[in-house]
């Protein structure tokens, strides 16, 4: 098997996640903010519609990821989603951002079906891309590098999604917030849609794999058998819901604890400028220290961070080097979780010799949507509980509802990462052994099926 790659193509993949990212940035982390004071949805209702959409969009994560494996075009298993997904979802992310003038029930239910349909695109688009990587080439380096400009591409659009979103908002809203909101995500939207082409154009599959048959039940079971993926899986789940509740969380951090908003820009545009210097060493820091190990210290790294910015209170100077090594640290775990799961992929086709690649990546995406379910529903009942109304000066109580959200609850999810990684045991040199295994009876594969 040609396992050659041309650098362009490496870069086209790389981009996609970039797109990814213009996407998904603003609705996962903005929206909340943008529902209550923005366009006035009250947050109750705020609660009730993100959480049945993301858990709708969680459920569904699996049956998407089983339709890849069952999926064989001339275009391949992943790539065709790519090119009849992308141009709806770019369009479906816009409307998200524009609300109507219309009761508020009117535009909770508005607001519902918009951002259900945003979401379960997304996981198709997604899962395919994602689940590409696992067929693009079978060289173990080769996937490091990719994961590496994957993980520039995500830093990138990271950046701008959700460090630069502000400002880009005041400049094309001119004062107006709803305007900006919207402009802003016709921008992203387009852009979105040209990587995302761009990935599809110049990216190959060169690992045929047979398509998958029989029930999805039968094929989680095969899944299951492998206990490195459950616990990955587990540490993802918990890892996204510690991202989701620290990002979704800035602005009011900055807002009211900070009493400026637009800090919120810098506290999440550091971390991601830390995650772009760090992507070009992250095949050589794999390598170096494990990929388990990496994850356990960024883990650890962005607890004790969080803990230095409940210490500094309002000392922006402390707080904004500990939101960037917080958002550095988990930004750092969760892309080492995503990059890991092509090993626990390969560790199933060991094992049972059925390769799972859409339903298993499905599953850290799945982790992702958990994460943004949780958040979405428990981030608001915590702000409700302590008292917060939009756009007022906050209670002590909401205070502490927001500071619960920001810090201490990440800190509680990044400990128990910590602990679950101990039992992680798939290493770099079990994976060296499987690999040319693998290798070797795809050989003997493709003899027999030459020979008849």
């Amino acid at each position: 098997m040609n396992t050659k790659m041309k650098t362009w193509e490496k870069i086209s993949y790389g981009m996609g996640d970039l797109a990814n990212n213009l996407m998904f940035g603003p609705v996962a982390y903005y929206l909340l903010y943008f529902y209550t004071d923005v366009a006035g949805i009250s947050l109750a209702l705020v609660s009730l519609l993100m959480g049945v959409a993301r858990a709708v969009d969680a459920v569904a994560s699996p049956f998407i990821g089983g339709l890849v494996d069952r999926t064989n075009t001339r275009w391949g298993k992943t790539r065709p989603y790519l090119l009849f997904t992308t141009l709806p979802l770019g369009v479906l992310m816009v409307l998200c951002f524009l609300v109507p003038n219309a009761s508020m029930n009117a535009v909770a239910l508005y607001a519902l079906f918009t951002y259900l349909g945003f979401s379960l695109l997304y996981t198709l688009n997604n899962v395919a891309y994602l689940t590409l990587l696992t067929v693009m080439t079978p060289d173990n380096g080769i996937r490091l590098q990719l994961g590496g400009i994957r993980m520039a591409g995500m830093a990138v659009g990271s950046l701008v999604a959700n460090g630069l979103l502000l400002p880009i908002i005041l400049l094309l809203g001119s004062g107006n917030e709803r305007r900006g909101f919207a402009l802003t995500a016709l921008l992203f939207g387009i852009v979105s849609v040209l990587l995302l082409m761009n990935c599809f154009l110049f990216t190959r599959e060169r690992i045929e794999v047979v398509p998958e048959r029989g029930p999805l039940l039968g094929s989680m079971r095969t899944m299951g058998k492998s206990r490195p993926f459950l616990i990955l899986c587990t540490v993802q789940i918990l890892g996204w819901v510690m991202q989701s509740f620290f990002y979704q969380n800035t602005v009011f951090y900055a807002k009211y604890l900070l009493h400026n908003e637009q800090f919120a820009a810098a506290m999440m545009a550091l971390p991601t400028l830390c995650l772009l210097g760090v992507s070009p060493f992250i095949s050589l820091l794999a390598r170096r220290f494990g990929k388990r190990r990496f994850m356990a210290v960024s883990y650890a790294a962005s607890a004790a961070a969080l803990l230095l910015v409940w210490a500094a209170g309002d000392r922006v100077w402390l707080v904004l080097p500990g939101s960037m090594l917080a958002g550095f640290g988990t930004g750092c775990a969760l892309s080492m979780g995503i990059l890991t799961c092509s090993d626990t992929i390969d560790h199933v086709e060991w094992l049972t010799g059925k390769k799972l690649q859409g339903l298993m990546t499905s599953m850290m995406l799945f982790a992702a949507k958990l994460g943004l379910v949780v958040t979405g529903t428990l981030s608001p009942f915590v702000l409700g509980l302590g008292g917060y109304v939009a756009n007022a000066e906050q209670s002590l109580t909401a205070l502490m509802a927001i500071r619960t959200n920001y810090i201490f609850l990440p800190v509680l999810l990044g400990l128990l990462c910590l602990f679950l990684l101990r039992f992680y045991r798939l290493d770099e040199r079990q994976m060296e052994n499987i690999t040319n295994e693998l290798v070797q009876r795809r050989f003997e594969k493709a003899s027999q099926q030459g020979l008849k």
